[in-house]
């Protein structure tokens, strides 16, 4: 399990700037970098070496060099936008705790970097994936309880995606109710037949994800039909 950006950093051979732990990795100046990559590469070569030796400044510099090239890859690996930032701070994280393995590597820096950022954009990935899916859960939700609201009014708020957190966390049987009912269209009757239960049984657990949903509306100042 890696750290999450809040956590403390040891400082020896793990040190990361502060800047890059407390704000959003944004657009700025380009970097005036070496023009051939082979001279690219054994700057960033050097730079580690010096990293290694505890002097002071290199990892900024080499940070320069490779945050374009790093956010590049990242973006190409996690597909929600809004969890990109933190993936590129904890790869960025990776790569200045294993600096000490770099010179025995036989690959270019560049292709080490993306090797220690791989298993990061994994993870998030992972998160991007169950993100998306609470926020669909979320929206069925909203079209079923809250149908006169524009769902995209809904977006930005964080409601859709406790909605859905609320359905994805809850007893399996109630989600299906659910979703056989809000997604499909099918009656109660025709829910209690295609999963072997009552009716009665079927409005029961149907109720009580209803009435989970509307606790969530509430706490948002939302009302439902």
């Amino acid at each position: 399990m890696y750290r999450s950006e809040d956590d403390e950093i040891p400082s020896k051979h793990q040190w990361i700037p502060n800047y890059l732990l407390r704000q959003p990795i944004e657009v700025r100046p380009p970097f005036e970098e070496p023009r051939h990559v082979g001279e690219r590469e054994a700057k960033s070569a050097e730079l580690v070496r010096r990293h290694l030796k505890e002097e002071v400044g290199p990892m900024d510099e080499l940070y320069e060099m490779h945050r374009a090239s790093l956010r590049c890859f990242v973006v190409s690996q996690v597909s929600d936008p809004e969890l990109v930032d933190s993936a590129c701070r904890m790869a960025w994280t990776r790569v200045i705790k294993g600096a000490a393995q770099f010179p025995r590597q036989k690959e270019l820096f560049t292709t080490w970097v993306r090797t220690r950022a791989l298993p990061v954009c994994r993870e998030f990935q992972l998160r991007a994936e169950r993100r998306h899916s609470r926020l669909e859960l979320g929206r069925l939700a909203a079209r079923a309880e809250a149908p006169k609201i524009p769902v995209g009014e809904l977006e930005t708020s964080g409601l859709l995606e406790d909605l859905g957190r609320v359905l994805e966390e809850g007893p399996k049987a109630e989600r299906e109710i659910f979703f056989l009912k809000h997604h499909d269209g099918f009656s109660e009757e025709s829910i209690g037949r295609v999963l072997d239960r009552s009716t009665a049984n079927v409005y029961e657990l149907l109720a009580q994800c209803l009435e989970r949903l509307r606790a969530v509306f509430s706490q948002y100042g939302t009302t439902t039909k």
